[in-house]
């Protein structure tokens, strides 16, 4: 399972730049570069009235539609280390990537 660091202060989920969901799902089907990936787990503080969920961790399952990248394994990411990133302020999953991301296969 891979170490997950977040930088997007914005997501309820982030906790000390690590995750509170047990796993997350990256999208970016068609994706050459990590700006064409995000974070569709990614969901904007109080846009929401559901709590934080869990504690945080740094180990977290990935799946992940991206096919072009290396570490993606029949939609689960085979990477030691993934950092979402993108605007630390982002307000929609659009405004997220996974930093992780290396084309191609």
């Amino acid at each position: 399972m891979p170490n997950l660091s977040c930088s997007v202060n914005s997501c309820i989920h982030n906790k000390g730049q690590m995750c509170c969901l047990e796993n997350i799902s990256v999208s970016g089907n068609m994706a050459h570069t990590n700006d064409e990936t995000c974070c569709e787990s990614f969901s904007c503080q109080g846009a929401t009235n559901s709590v934080q969920m869990g504690a945080q961790s740094p180990q977290t399952e990935i799946s992940c539609s991206a096919k072009g990248c290396k570490y993606n394994n029949s939609t689960s990411c085979t990477a030691q280390t993934v950092s979402i990133g993108g605007k630390c302020e982002s307000k929609t999953c659009s405004e997220t990537k996974c930093s992780t991301f290396s084309c191609c296969k």
